[in-house]
């Protein structure tokens, strides 16, 4: 009988471990798991993540310089607005960006971008099995490749330097004490 308690007790010590660190989830999470998340939503987040990946390998080669893409739909222009921030950080006071290497900088994020841009439709489908799938043929990844707008803004005041205008990088005449000629 003694043998019997050996075996019973840490079995059932066990059984109450085990019973007690199962939780449900709360209201919060299942309301959290319930929520669908669209294609909009995840290729736009994935198309954020690969360029700022690219633009990260660009602005690594210029000092005082940083820089983060974002992503998002707009409603009101149909368009897929991605956004290039960069924020300059001189080494002291008296320093300024260059306007030509800024430039040069924006040139290559928007070529790399603009010319990916075959490559980031691809980010607005399932990757694995599903059991709908929208048919992507090469006419729906050219009209979804004409939604995205490509920008650039510098932070701190928050303007902007360059837009995308008719597949074209249009540059804006900034009048800034940070940026030299």
């Amino acid at each position: 009988m003694f043998d019997l308690f050996k075996v019973i007790l840490p079995a059932l010590a066990l059984m109450l471990a085990v019973q007690t660190a199962s939780a449900e989830p709360d209201e919060l999470s299942r309301t959290l798991i319930n929520e669908p998340f669209s294609m909009m939503e995840w290729g736009c987040r994935e198309t954020a993540l690969k360029v700022d990946d690219w633009i990260k390998i660009i602005s690594s080669r210029l000092a005082n310089i940083t820089a983060r893409a974002d992503c998002a739909y707009d409603w009101d222009t149909d368009r897929i607005n991605i956004r290039i921030k960069l924020a300059y950080s001189p080494p002291n006071d008296e320093s300024r960006l260059n306007r030509a290497e800024l430039k040069k900088f924006m040139t290559s994020c928007y070529t790399i971008t603009s010319s990916g841009k075959t490559y980031l439709t691809d980010f607005f489908s399932h990757g694995g099995f599903v059991t709908k799938n929208l048919n992507y043929t090469p006419e729906l990844k050219q009209q979804l490749m004409g939604k995205f707008q490509i920008s650039f803004v510098l932070l701190n005041p928050d303007i902007t330097l360059a837009k995308e205008q008719d597949g074209k990088l249009v540059f804006f005449d900034i009048r800034d004490n940070r940026i030299s000629e």
